[in-house]
């Protein structure tokens, strides 16, 4: 895929390249990753920086990292390894002679402890800096331990803030060691006032002194908002990847080749191709149907992933899903998720009150307002009907949305799932494709098989 850089994105890579310790404060769907690899690519090849270390959530560390380099024409030339997993094969990715290293915050006391004395890196990239706010924790102190080591660090956020400007001095100090902001008694003593909650305190800005606070920092931090560079006409799309493990990938294409699997003793068989379409669909989101009605979990993936995108974002989400396994997953994992059933639902909704929000596209596809509520979309599971999912969609593209809709859509790779999201973008009728491709993935599993 070739990249052809907006003008804000090349104002956000000239700001890496010309700043060696900076932020990106971009709203979510305006291409942070794309933009700091483009540049970091660049000093490399420019040979003014050596080695990179990136720490990132842990979702999107293994994913959405290693497929903006393996997707962009531009980056392949990028060497990576994945500081994740076991200690066994962290310990011989470690070994590898790459260019950029990709860890996780939480495995970032263990890169810390396993390298210090061998150090390698003079570029780290803190993706989700909003993360390491709290300079109480432990990722923090960890990091501080080794942050001079760095000859340059970029920070990542579309949240710098989201309980207010005392958020911003962990992550500015990160940057700069306190040159800006000094230390944190003197930055919330002089430009807050302490307020208590009963078992919580809160500080608020007092008047005036964000503007200070913009100006101090303003040299090393770029900020844009989504709403200032995309269109409201057309929302943005993204594809947020989930990947099965070795097993469950196994099990699935033998499912799709066999059209029989069998989960914790039970088989599972079919007969036509239109059922085998729903079964690979029901396991592309996690689990499957039995004659019974019942259901049992094949894979936790994007349970997981919807956990960890509810965690790294402070903005409202409308999920939609589409199964009632889906549903009981994801309420099991996420327990304040609230489903979309009564008038007083929507309007917690519609006032903002409700972070996650849980919707089946056909019971609320129709002429529902639910724009104000937020502009955060999330597909749990595509559903093959391109009415259902327009008429979702457009609950918060419409008049009267202040911010432009951005749609993240799970779609587990290497499944039936990415022919769907690939007809619904096209506009192609779903179910005759769809079965054209049962055939064909059924067809090439064979010649697969007798290759071998």
């Amino acid at each position: 895929m070739k990249f052809k850089p907006y003008d804000y994105q090349i104002e956000a890579m000239n700001h890496i390249i010309l700043n060696k310790k900076c932020a990106l404060f971009l709203d979510m769907g305006l291409g942070k990753t794309v933009c700091t690899l483009t540049a970091l690519n660049r000093l490399q090849k420019a040979k003014r920086i050596n080695k990179i270390l990136v720490v990132a959530p842990k979702r999107v560390a293994n994913d959405t990292w290693t497929n903006e380099i393996e997707k962009r024409d531009h980056l392949k030339n990028i060497k990576y390894t994945l500081l994740t997993g076991n200690i066994k094969e962290r310990k011989e990715n470690l070994k590898k002679d790459v260019d950029i290293y990709i860890t996780t915050k939480d495995l970032i006391k263990w890169v810390i402890k396993e390298c210090i004395d061998k150090w390698i890196w003079d570029t780290l990239v803190i993706d989700e800096l909003s993360s390491f706010k709290n300079p109480q924790s432990q990722r923090f102190k960890q990091l501080i331990k080794v942050i001079k080591k760095f000859k340059r660090v970029v920070g990542l956020t579309g949240t710098p803030n989201p309980n207010g400007y005392i958020d911003l001095w962990g992550q500015i100090y990160l940057l700069d060691q306190g040159q800006r902001l000094g230390d944190y008694y003197n930055y919330s003593e002089q430009y807050f006032r302490r307020i208590n909650y009963g078992n919580y305190e809160r500080y608020k800005v007092l008047p005036g002194k964000a503007d200070i606070i913009n100006e101090k920092i303003k040299d090393i931090c770029i900020s844009m908002q989504a709403k200032d560079y995309l269109s409201l006409e057309e929302p943005k799309i993204i594809d947020y990847n989930i990947n099965l493990d070795q097993k469950e990938l196994e099990k699935y294409n033998h499912f799709e080749n066999e059209w029989l699997i069998s989960l914790e003793g039970e088989d599972f068989s079919l007969f036509t191709n239109a059922a085998l379409t729903g079964k690979l669909c029901q396991l592309s989101n996690g689990a499957i149907y039995n004659e019974e009605g019942d259901w049992l979990e094949f894979s936790n993936k994007k349970v997981e992933a919807l956990k960890e995108f509810n965690d790294n974002t402070e903005e409202n989400i409308l999920v939609f899903y589409n199964f009632k396994s889906d549903l009981e997953r994801i309420k099991k994992a996420i327990p304040s998720v609230r489903i979309m059933k009564t008038s007083e639902d929507i309007r917690d909704w519609q006032d903002g009150k409700v972070k996650i929000m849980l919707a089946h596209p056909a019971s609320c596809g129709h002429g529902l307002n639910l724009q104000t509520g937020g502009h955060i979309i999330v597909w749990f599971g595509l559903n093959w009907s391109l009415e259902l999912y327009l008429q979702a969609n457009a609950r918060l593209q419409r008049v009267g949305q202040t911010k432009p809709v951005v749609i993240y859509r799970f779609i587990t790779k290497r499944t039936v799932e990415e022919v769907v999201a690939r007809v619904l973008m096209n506009k192609h009728n779903m179910q005759e494709t769809l079965l054209k491709y049962m055939k064909k993935r059924k067809n090439q599993n064979k010649e697969l098989i007798l290759s071998k």
